[in-house]
């Protein structure tokens, strides 16, 4: 899930990754996410590079016990993508964009293929956007597989039989490209090689499990970029040689934050105030995921700051209340309550405007439940998602400067 502390910017990876980027564009301008998920996403690079160091570091005739056989010449534990343009896709009567993802590290022991299907659209009043929502189907299996050429010369996808009814069968062919030299995190020199071409499909159906929106999917996209990361520490992948060094200060985030469910969980809600109290953003994501399969829906939506008024508190606890007037994407109300004393955070600092804020942050753990006969919810086309009350957390930030 998407949660929001003191100080947070986008930080999201993993399924969400390029599948959705007017969703994530839009969630960007209604909802700030956490400086932990952005941690998370960095973690999540450096722990890829140092799975391939491993990788790398087996003797050969570990190697050819242990991994599987693969048909790609490019270099063993080179990182493949390969992601398409958002595509129109018209469902019933609603216009979504549809992206799909593919990734693998070619003769990784323990890192099989993935797709994942995304499907994002924007809802606008007046000239601004007022709420987006996201679907995101993924499949991961060692029984698909992910080939490549050397230079990306081409691109094979193949789901096989993995995930019947779902099968997609698909080639990349490149139009251009352009390959970066690198220094590679094992030592020596590699590569990194980018394109952009078309794809032809033999077999294209995902089959989402959703509906009224979206059942099966046939619609496949006919152009997509590609790269090919060997392992490149500079001049790659993964940043410069650069030894400029530089501070880096999270944006600001909101006046007040709830929030609700574990950024490990499989459903979390957020709701906070904007910087200086202007307007009000919710959040809510929700799915189900297997070893093989994920699902997940999220979404946000841009409210009235009237409708999450200052809460009270105290040394002795908290009351907050979140309502919903207004927003395209939400619906009910929820209170917030918490009978413990707080923690106050050091002075922390951010950046909104081009210019520096300091503030201090109250937390206060409670928890929130309906406030009404209406429980709160997201109400995402392919169904409402309900908030039945959970453990949750008060942030109120009292800015300095």
């Amino acid at each position: 899930m998407v949660t929001i502390p003191e100080g947070g910017i986008v930080g999201r990876r993993g399924i969400i990754r390029r599948l959705s980027p007017v969703v994530v564009a839009a969630a960007g301008l209604l909802v700030a996410t956490t400086s932990a998920e952005a941690a998370t996403a960095t973690r999540a690079e450096a722990m890829r590079a140092a799975v391939r160091m491993f990788d790398r570091s087996l003797p050969a005739s570990l190697r050819t016990s242990l991994l599987p056989p693969t048909s790609a010449p490019v270099a063993p534990g080179t990182f493949l993508e390969l992601f398409t343009r958002p595509t129109p896709l018209l469902v019933n009567g609603v216009t979504y964009q549809l992206s799909m993802d593919a990734s693998t590290t070619t003769d990784q022991f323990g890192s099989p293929p993935s797709l994942e299907i995304g499907l994002s659209r924007l809802t606008t009043a007046n000239g601004r956007i007022t709420a987006a929502q996201g679907h995101v189907y993924g499949f991961s299996s060692t029984s698909m597989t992910m080939t490549a050429t050397q230079a990306l010369a081409s691109i094979h996808l193949d789901t096989n039989t993995s995930f019947t009814p779902t099968e997609v069968d698909t080639t990349f062919t490149p139009v251009a490209t352009s390959s970066t030299p690198c220094t590679l995190f094992t030592g020596g020199r590699g590569t990194v090689t980018r394109a952009v071409g078309s794809l032809a499909s033999t077999t294209f159906r995902v089959s989402t499990g959703t509906s009224p929106f979206f059942g099966t999917i046939t619609t496949a996209p006919q152009s997509a970029s590609a790269f090919a990361d060997p392992g490149c520490f500079s001049g790659g992948g993964f940043g410069g040689s650069s030894r400029q060094s530089y501070t880096f200060y999270f944006p600001c985030t909101g006046r007040e934050t709830i929030q609700t469910g574990s950024q490990f969980g499989v459903a979390g809600w957020s709701a906070q105030v904007g910087f200086e109290g202007q307007n009000a953003y919710l959040f809510a994501g929700t799915g189900t995921t297997s070893v093989t399969e994920t699902v997940a829906h999220f979404g946000a939506g841009l409210e009235s700051a009237s409708d999450m008024p200052a809460p009270e508190h105290s040394a002795a606890g908290a009351l907050a209340t979140l309502g919903t007037a207004g927003n395209q994407l939400f619906s009910g109300a929820a209170a917030f309550v918490s009978r413990h004393a707080p923690t106050v955070s050091p002075v922390r600092t951010c950046s909104y405007g081009r210019h520096l804020y300091h503030f201090i942050a109250t937390r206060y753990v409670g928890g929130m439940s309906p406030a009404t006969a209406s429980p709160l919810a997201a109400l995402f086309d392919t169904g409402t998602f309900d908030y039945h009350g959970q453990t949750a957390t008060l942030i109120i930030r009292r800015y300095l400067t």
